[in-house]
């Protein structure tokens, strides 16, 4: 069986001891990085968007962030003691993320047209700024 290189790396920060160091570095990324927070079953939840599968949950908000800053916290200083860098916050909007979507050939087509009108250089950027609302579309009706 295959070992991919997220594996590896995720192994050989399990088995690195943080220091007080990575700790201390970890706790103050942990207040710099972008939180998300919602309420379900009866309590509330919290995840760090970089850091997705670091989640924290308690009563409230604020207990609900500070649970998540402890797990992210505790991720970020392992990996800084296995040498691995911390992900950029989001605020920096460093485009670091990719998403592949299925098209067919006369979707692609058409989007690539709309793109090209519109003065875009390629789909991605058509897409990414539609998507978020930066351009403003007409439906076709």
């Amino acid at each position: 069986m295959a070992t991919t290189e997220k594996h590896k790396r995720s192994m050989k920060a399990a088995k690195s001891v943080p220091s007080a160091q990575h700790i201390a570095t970890a706790r103050k990324m942990a207040h710099v990085y972008k939180y998300t927070v919602w309420p379900e079953g009866g309590e509330w939840w919290s995840r760090c968007v970089e850091l997705p599968n670091c989640l924290g949950d308690g009563k409230d908000v604020e207990s609900a962030l500070a649970s998540a800053r402890e797990a992210v916290t505790a991720g970020l200083a392992s990996d800084l003691a296995a040498g691995l860098p911390a992900p950029a916050p989001a605020r920096e909007q460093i485009r670091s993320e990719q998403v592949n979507i299925r098209l067919s050939a006369d979707e692609r087509e058409i989007i690539q047209a709309n793109a090209s009108r519109a003065g875009f250089k390629g789909m991605a950027d058509y897409v990414r700024s539609v998507a978020l609302g930066l351009f403003p579309t007409r439906v076709a009706g």
